[in-house]
């Protein structure tokens, strides 16, 4: 589903300074995975979520030709990094969506739903998913300055849109008065854009928003060797997600995100 959430003006082009993992680099934590694993089909979700084999685990992540080499590289680093977490703990909805926090969990449950990026330069929004195991990155995504962990997340989001078994698990429209508990209308983190009445929040703790937060959240109570700038990054971005949930999901996330 396409967000339409939109970005502020005023680029920060710092999208290439990141020092990037070679992509070699990753595709050795995917075959690291896949030896983990006696049998990647076999291994399912469990919880709240449902049971759902996952699929067997491609050798690489593949990229549309018009996809820009410099931004391969930062996927790739980005998704080594997520490789790389090591977790002490995890919460009932992220034990739901992922299983424990750790970064071979991440990378099999992301590599089960996209195989394949492209790119969208025409789009608004930061990235969208649809039919099928490929996701799509736009031209702002590319064009603003993010978080390692925050880019992280629109992938683990976006991941979560293809799920056909959910019906891709859309979106809910916020309300039409949508404020914060001190009353102050709920504006996105990023544009600071009023999120009243646009398809930008979730009735589910288990959708594409619950997914993102609960991976957020989680990295930052649970994550035993990330920098603490990372950790204030995941909680940062967590609480964007979490304004987002309606009704009985945001009852469902606050009570999960107690510690």
């Amino acid at each position: 589903m396409k967000p339409r959430i939109l970005l502020a003006a005023g680029a920060c082009l710092c999208l290439w300074l990141a020092s990037p993992v070679p992509a070699g680099d990753f595709a050795q934590t995917v075959a690291d995975v896949l030896r983990q694993e006696k049998s990647a089909a076999a291994v399912a979700m469990r919880g709240l979520g449902g049971a759902r084999p996952e699929a067997a685990l491609p050798a690489v992540l593949g990229f549309d030709p018009n996809v820009p080499s410099a931004l391969r590289r930062q996927t790739l680093a980005d998704l080594a990094f997520v490789a790389g977490i090591r977790g002490q703990g995890a919460s009932r909805l992220h034990a739901a969506i992922f299983g424990p926090v750790d970064g071979s969990t991440y990378i099999r449950w992301f590599l089960s739903r996209v195989r394949w990026i492209g790119m969208d330069w025409g789009s608004e929004g930061l990235a969208y998913a649809m039919a099928g195991p490929k996701l799509w990155l736009t031209r702002n995504y590319v064009n603003r300055c993010h978080a390692q962990v925050f880019r992280v997340a629109v992938l683990f989001h976006e991941a979560r849109h293809t799920e056909f078994e959910h019906r891709y698990w859309p979106h809910a429209l916020c309300p039409r008065r949508f404020t914060d508990e001190a009353g102050d209308a709920v504006r996105s983190l990023l544009t600071g854009e009023l999120l009243a009445g646009e398809p930008a929040c979730d009735a589910t703790p288990l959708g594409s928003y619950g997914t993102e937060l609960a991976m957020l959240k989680n990295i930052q109570r649970f994550c035993a060797n990330c920098t603490e700038k990372v950790l204030m990054d995941a909680g940062l971005f967590a609480e964007d997600s979490r304004r987002r949930m309606l009704g009985d999901a945001q009852a469902a996330v606050r009570a999960d995100l107690k510690p």
